[in-house]
């Protein structure tokens, strides 16, 4: 009996013991300094588990496009090397998914991971992305591309962008009138029926006097066909292959850059793991991109200079020849001309400040920054040219 007894006072000294050091524990007791220790946040956004990724690109561009071939592809070749065949793309080109308008809302909502997107299609959304539309305010876009990549960093990924991952800026080439009736100086536009391919480009051609008339990009063919504008502004390669055959007359003024912002959906892009997201990250850097606006600046004016690429013909040499059998003209501004197109559409740049300054916008900051990150990059470019123009005077006289 007493050995009874002994066994249940041990059991219950045992048990108090036991109690006592859990209300310790949870107290935090045990560490060193009484604080409570939290296990360090993992850094890899999820665990690699082997697996391959096939990634679902949707755009409006046809794979006919000049970016398409100088930009889309060789980018997507190079993330898919870089991650030693783990990621491969689906891309629905020439909105074989969705419609153009509905691109943003495929990304966000899954039926797409990807797109590159054009601010226009949601007036106001991205007033950001909206400047490198702006016309005549950038002077290549290579330039575009620095400048407008830093003021996403400097002032968007928080905001606009917030509900994506950034993966870069992409510009078809300038912008060239070409239509039915002749265009040298701004009064030529006055009455004149311009299509537009969204809310900037429909201010631009106010400012210079001319009717917009709304037409998507696929629709093109259809418009002309019922003679719905008198001409529009299209990059030379465009102009080659949607307008050489109706066009009869073209100005170079480079009205403006087409921009395209280059995302993945957020939520696509958390679930990957690091070694995954690393093979787009080393990749999509700004120089990457600049390397393949300048292929597609070469390709628009003479393609037979990327020979490893399709698609001949669609170029500024085609745009020459159409002019020599139809009796048209290419002008090419000179500088007064210029500086009278400049002062004309200047407006639509104070209209973008007064329609999005507010306490938590400050537009007019933000065109200033844009303005200084232009002049710089400008500068650094023609540095760069300069010095490779040198360097291949001087091994041609070696």
């Amino acid at each position: 009996m007493k050995k009874t007894k002994w066994v249940v006072w041990l059991l219950a000294v045992a048990l108090v013991t036991g109690l006592v050091a859990l209300v310790a524990v949870s107290c935090g007791g045990g560490g060193d300094n009484g604080t409570e220790t939290t296990a360090p946040e993992s850094t890899e956004t999820t665990i690699d588990e082997g697996k391959n990724y096939s990634f679902l690109l949707s755009l409006a561009m046809p794979s006919s496009a000049s970016l398409f071939n100088t930009y889309v592809k060789p980018w997507t070749e190079a993330v898919a090397g870089a991650s030693n065949g783990r990621v491969t793309f689906d891309i629905k080109e020439a909105n074989t998914l969705v419609k153009e308008s509905q691109q943003i809302d495929a990304c966000l909502n899954g039926t797409s991971d990807m797109t590159a997107f054009q601010p226009d299609w949601a007036p106001g959304v991205f007033p950001i992305l909206e400047l490198g539309g702006m016309p005549m305010l950038f002077p290549n876009t290579e330039v575009a591309a620095r400048v407008l990549t830093q003021l996403v960093d400097e002032y968007a990924l928080d905001a606009e962008l917030k509900d994506f991952h950034f993966l870069g800026m992409m510009f078809i080439s300038a912008s060239q009138w070409g239509g039915i009736v002749p265009v040298h100086v701004p009064a030529d536009l006055q009455g004149v029926r311009v299509r537009s391919g969204g809310g900037v480009e429909t201010d631009t051609i106010s400012a210079l006097g001319g009717t917009p008339v709304e037409a998507e990009t696929m629709d093109l063919q259809t418009a002309i066909s019922r003679g719905m504008f008198d001409g529009l502004f299209l990059s030379w390669s465009f102009h080659a292959g949607n307008t050489n055959k109706w066009c009869t007359n073209w100005t170079e003024n480079s009205m403006f850059l087409r921009t395209l912002c280059l995302v993945m959906s957020k939520d696509k892009w958390n679930s990957l793991p690091a070694v995954v997201q690393a093979a787009f990250t080393d990749n999509t850097t700004i120089e990457d991109a600049v390397g393949y606006l300048a292929a597609d600046r070469d390709y628009n004016l003479d393609n037979t200079n990327i020979p490893t690429l399709k698609d001949r013909g669609l170029d500024f040499k085609a745009i020459e020849e159409r002019a020599a059998d139809v009796g048209g003209e290419i002008y090419i501004l000179r500088d007064a001309e210029r500086a009278e197109w400049q002062a004309t559409v200047d407006p639509v740049l104070q209209d973008w400040v007064k329609d999005y300054a507010s306490a938590d916008f400050p537009a007019q900051e933000i065109l200033d920054r844009c303005r200084e990150l232009i002049a710089q990059y400008s500068a650094s470019s023609a540095t760069a040219t300069t010095a490779a123009a040198a360097e291949t005077t001087t091994t041609a006289g070696q």
